[in-house]
Order: C-alpha cells, then structure tokens, then sequence
C-alpha cells in the first residue's frame, strides 16, 4: 500500500501512504524526538541568558520605517 511518488521534473514530493496498522507505529517515534528537541532548545535559550551584557556609552541611531530614532543610554550606571 506505501507508494511514494515523485514526478520528474517536479520537486512536489508525495506523503507515504501506510496502512492503519503502520501509522501508529510511526507516529510513536515523535513524541520522544519532539521533547528532546524541546529540551536541547530550553537549555541552549538558558545558556543564551547567561551571557554578560555590554554596556553602552554613547547614542544609538536606530533606523525607523520613517526616519532615524536616535537613543542615549539612561543613565543607570551613574550612581556605580
């Protein structure tokens, strides 16, 4: 019952078709995949958060859709 087709020329691929048998079996696999994925994304945006931070001196041009916005740092490194 599993044909997968693809036409020559064409980069249009076609979905394996399985019996009702196969596909719970296949669809067991991702469940765990997902979660690990999930997990190696949690501890890399942890890892991300860690890293020490610049502290900016002077003003920043921000270029807007209209025009340019230009910021100056607050000043709450002034009290250190």
């Amino acid at each position: 019952m599993g044909s997968n087709r693809h036409h020559e020329g064409s980069s249009m691929h076609y979905l394996k078709a399985v019996s009702d048998d196969e596909w719970p079996a296949a669809h067991r696999k991702l469940p765990g995949r997902e979660k690990e994925l999930t997990r190696q994304q949690d501890a890399f945006t942890a890892e991300r958060r860690k890293l020490p931070m610049v502290q900016v001196q002077s003003a920043l041009a921000v270029p807007c859709l209209s025009s340019v916005v230009v910021s100056r740092p607050p000043r709450l490194w002034a009290a250190r």
